[in-house]
């Protein structure tokens, strides 16, 4: 009597142990943290389902080990998550798919091609707003208007002569890219970016110093007015941009394809190049 009193004790906490491994507990929220009432969470690849509190939590005994759980809500995306300890789903609405940023960053440029052979970089920045367009799943399209200062720098010297010049120019730059955004968790994402620019130089200047044998002469031209280079360019951007909850850390190169001296009979060239650092924030 004792052994089949012991043998159902046993049993009974056998069966309470099982049990209690295949509780899923988790919360659901929206995207500004708020909990969501009423939420069905279902496990997948089973008909087990289960309604969250006003408080947003739920509680959810299964019949064997859930591997993944998905929440659904009417006018939020449907989300589906690997079971673990205090799960916590958040849901997006479903209308989310344009998002918008900001951007700022500093870097470098250069002007390339057969005139441009001793050149060097030339400290420069962005600032830049965009959108951000989901096309599905983990792709997304990245069109966005920016204004880019490029140029590049100069400088020559010998024992009594020395030259400087300083090219700016100014544009405003429409990239349109294509995207793939690689989510870590909830927080962390890498995005993998690629696509074409068009841009408009609004302003163009050189700045030139030249000495000699201890005579200094200045001067500044306007490379536009002057007709010595074009004011549109077009080219390929790329770039890989990490993002932590709304901020986000990026570089990203331009390379322009076209020619941009307007005399170029002889054959010679100049393109744009840059590179830079950003930083910037997502709504």
């Amino acid at each position: 009597m004792k052994k089949l009193l012991l043998s159902g004790i046993l049993l009974l906490a056998g069966v309470t142990g099982v049990s209690a491994q295949n509780v899923v507990n988790g919360t659901v929220i929206d995207n500004e943290g708020n909990p969501i009432p009423g939420a069905k969470i279902e496990v997948v690849g089973s008909t087990e389902s289960t309604i969250t509190e006003l408080d947003g939590t739920f509680r959810l005994e299964t019949q064997t080990p859930a591997r993944k759980v998905k929440a659904l809500y009417v006018g939020m995306q449907s989300k589906t998550q690997a079971v673990k300890p205090n799960l916590l789903i958040k849901l997006q609405p479903a209308n989310s798919r344009i998002g918008w940023s900001v951007n700022i960053g500093f870097g470098g440029a250069n002007l390339t091609g057969d005139e441009m052979e001793d050149t060097s970089l030339k400290p420069t920045g962005k600032l830049g707003i965009g959108a951000e367009i989901s096309l599905g799943k983990n792709w997304w399209l990245l069109p966005s208007l920016e204004y880019k200062l490029k140029g590049c720098k100069f400088s020559e010297k010998e024992s009594d002569y020395s030259l400087k010049e300083n090219i700016s120019l100014h544009y405003l730059q429409i990239p349109i890219m294509g995207a793939y955004r690689l989510n870590f968790n909830d927080n962390m994402n890498l995005t993998f970016k690629a696509g074409v620019y068009v841009a408009y130089a609004f302003k163009g200047k050189m700045k030139y110093e030249e000495a000699y044998d201890g005579v200094t002469e200045k001067e500044t031209i306007d490379l536009f007015e002057e007709d010595e280079l074009k004011r549109f360019d077009s080219g390929i951007s790329t770039g890989i941009d990490f993002g932590y909850k709304r901020f986000v850390v990026g570089l990203e190169s331009d390379f322009g394809f076209f020619n941009l001296l307007k005399d170029d009979e002889d054959g010679a060239s100049i393109h744009n190049g840059a590179v830079f650092l950003s930083v910037g924030y997502r709504f």
